[in-house]
């Protein structure tokens, strides 16, 4: 990985490790993000789907409390996720286990948010460190000496 030399600075060799870490770092969160993204989208597979309508949310505590009806009975649930798009009356879409219809899950963008951030930053971390790499493994110019100079 890090190969010695005796005359890269110490600058130099910090800055490599850095982006080394980096990259690593990003490598990480883009296979945390992959795994989220299964483990949800194995748990919403095969779940019922039905609409529920915001009835009260909190943004100071980040919960949305919803309404939604199974089979005629009707339903609340407490999200512990706000969007700030999230207003009072608005209907969302929420996927449910037939056998325990009183524990929704919330589909759409927001089923997803933790794989898209994770996502982001280890892409954001990647490249960032890739870059940085790509720059520190330069090969320094050569100074000529002035006898060279002619």
């Amino acid at each position: 990985m890090l190969i010695y030399r005796r005359n890269v600075d110490p600058a130099s060799k910090a800055g490599k490790s850095i982006m080394l870490v980096l990259v690593v770092l990003g490598a990480l969160f883009l296979i945390a993000a992959l795994v989220f993204l299964v483990l949800k989208s194995n748990r919403l597979k095969g779940m019922e789907r039905t609409r529920a309508i915001i009835i009260d949310h909190d943004e100071y505590s980040t919960s949305t409390l919803v309404s939604y009806r199974v089979n005629g009975k009707v339903y609340r649930y407490c999200f512990s996720e706000y969007s700030s798009s999230d207003r009072i009356g608005d209907t969302i879409s929420v996927a449910y286990d037939k056998n325990a219809p009183d524990h929704p899950y919330r589909t759409g963008f927001m089923a997803y948010f933790v794989s898209v951030m994770f996502a982001f930053f280890g892409f954001v971390f990647s490249l960032v460190g890739w870059i940085g790499l790509r720059t520190f493994h330069r090969k320094p110019k050569e100074e000529k000496v002035p006898w060279e100079l002619t």
